[in-house]
């Protein structure tokens, strides 16, 4: 006679093996389409626009049901961020100068 014990592991790949022939539907749903194409807004800060807006207007072309158009801003991060109040030095005034 052989003696068949199992462990968490092997209980755990079971089950869910079992649950995925079961036919268990997913949780997760992808959410509805729009019934019309929309416009998409796309603002470049970090200058990746140049690599990436012909994939946008190919996806746009393919897809006309889905996307109208995508409106392109391109607003570059300022040059001197503003600097947290703890960073700042001790001065009287408030104005930050890069």
């Amino acid at each position: 006679m052989q003696d068949f014990t199992m462990n968490r592991r092997q209980f755990g790949a079971g089950l869910a093996g079992a649950t995925l022939l079961a036919g268990v539907p997913a949780f997760a749903q992808a959410p509805a389409l729009p019934k019309a194409a929309v416009a998409i807004n796309v603002i470049d800060v970090a200058g990746n626009l140049a690599l990436t807006q012909k994939a946008f207007e190919l996806y746009a072309k393919t897809k006309p049901n889905l996307v109208s158009k995508f409106n392109f801003t391109k607003a570059p991060a300022p040059s001197c961020p503003a600097r947290s109040r703890r960073n700042r030095p001790p001065t009287a005034s408030t104005s930050i100068s890069c």
